[in-house]
């Protein structure tokens, strides 16, 4: 990746800034560098495990410019632990376009809002929900809890949050965190839940998936 970004650089393309840490500052620490740097009226963040499709960001953009209580939305996608899963069919990346257009032309205009949280792997905020609520909480090591978090700080803060139907991206998943060991990882996420559950004074409850839809509906789609 630094290699890729460096050769970016030197293309001296004006809206794009490069950004090169010195150390891992983990999914939270790299976000709000990010997010300190922007300046437009809306913050996405998007995880480099993804593949965009047609019209993506134009799809959220609109969800939010539609409905001025909402904070944030996501989009749909093949591999996520909540609601933002559905079920796809595509083996390469022909297929992923075509399968893509499909379903966003099917749910034009839609959204799914009985979503209680939105993972952070490709979200769109509103600067003025970032500037009231703040940038996410470094606190949680490394990553994950995150969303949950800044979920629940949006939603407390009284905005409310949506899934954008027509917008639908390729998701790896957990491209990142695989490659911790499982000790390591199970270490991660049982630090960062207590951290939530203190932090908020309430017990963490694993995510839903939308009815039809399990954790391996989408096990042989694949780019």
């Amino acid at each position: 990746t630094v290699e890729y970004l460096k050769e970016l650089h030197k293309k001296e393309l004006k809206e794009v800034t490069i950004i090169l840490n010195d150390c891992n500052s983990g999914f939270a620490g790299g976000n709000n560098l990010g997010i300190s740097k922007s300046t437009g009226d809306y913050i996405l963040l998007l995880n480099n495990d993804t593949v965009i499709s047609r019209g993506w960001l134009t799809s959220m953009v609109r969800t939010l410019e539609n409905n001025e209580n909402l904070g944030m939305c996501n989009c749909v996608t093949n591999s996520i632990g909540n609601e933002c899963m559905v079920e796809a069919k595509y083996r390469n990346m022909k297929e992923f376009r075509e399968f893509a257009y499909q379903y966003t032309w099917e749910h034009r205009n839609q959204t799914y809002d009985k979503v209680k949280m939105l993972p952070l792997f490709c979200t769109l905020i509103r600067r003025s929900v970032i500037e009231k609520c703040g940038m996410l909480d470094e606190d949680y090591k490394i990553g994950m809890f995150e969303d949950d978090d800044y979920t629940r700080a949006v939603t407390t803060a009284g905005y409310k949050i949506t899934i954008t139907e027509d917008c639908f991206i390729h998701h790896i998943n957990g491209g990142s965190f695989k490659k911790l060991n499982s000790s390591l990882y199970n270490q991660i996420f049982e630090e960062n839940k207590n951290r939530f559950e203190k932090k908020w004074n309430t017990k963490w409850n694993m995510q839903k998936y939308r009815d039809g839809v399990v954790a391996d509906t989408n096990k042989d789609v694949a780019l």
